[in-house]
């Protein structure tokens, strides 16, 4: 059973409610109106993005000792920004490998030509006239 459990964590008098997730839960059973809601992509990483704001801003405001933040206070100012960089960074390569490794399906293209040949000679059939702008 998918099931979330919502907890309070007392620490240093902050109180984060956070809903634990077992492996990729793509389901938030609550009964409301005898139905069970979904809990979509866009709630998951709101949620995860909600935790780590909670988080931040408990250290932030101090309200979580932490002796390597209190040191380094510029870099928890400008945490957030660095998350941002890097998530991007992650995806361009992500997105550059991937086409990199692309494969190329040659047969499917050779079927898909063969198609719209034979759509060419069936619309001809019917009488309809094509301009020769592209072959």
């Amino acid at each position: 059973v998918v099931c979330s459990v919502i907890c309070q964590v007392n620490l240093n008098n902050v109180y984060l409610i956070s809903i634990l997730f077992r492996e990729k839960i793509r389901f938030l059973h609550l009964k409301k109106f005898g139905k069970a809601l979904t809990m979509t992509k866009l709630l998951e990483w709101l949620g995860g993005a909600g935790a780590l704001g909670a988080i931040w801003l408990a250290l932030l405001t101090n309200k979580i000792e932490n002796p390597f933040f209190r040191d380094h206070y510029t870099f928890l100012l400008l945490s957030p920004i660095i998350v941002v960089g890097l998530f991007g960074l992650a995806s361009l390569l992500l997105v550059l490998y991937r086409v990199y490794t692309f494969n190329d399906c040659n047969d499917a293209a050779a079927e898909l030509q063969k198609e719209i040949v034979e759509a060419k000679q069936d619309l001809k059939s019917l009488g309809f006239k094509f301009k020769d702008s592209f072959k």
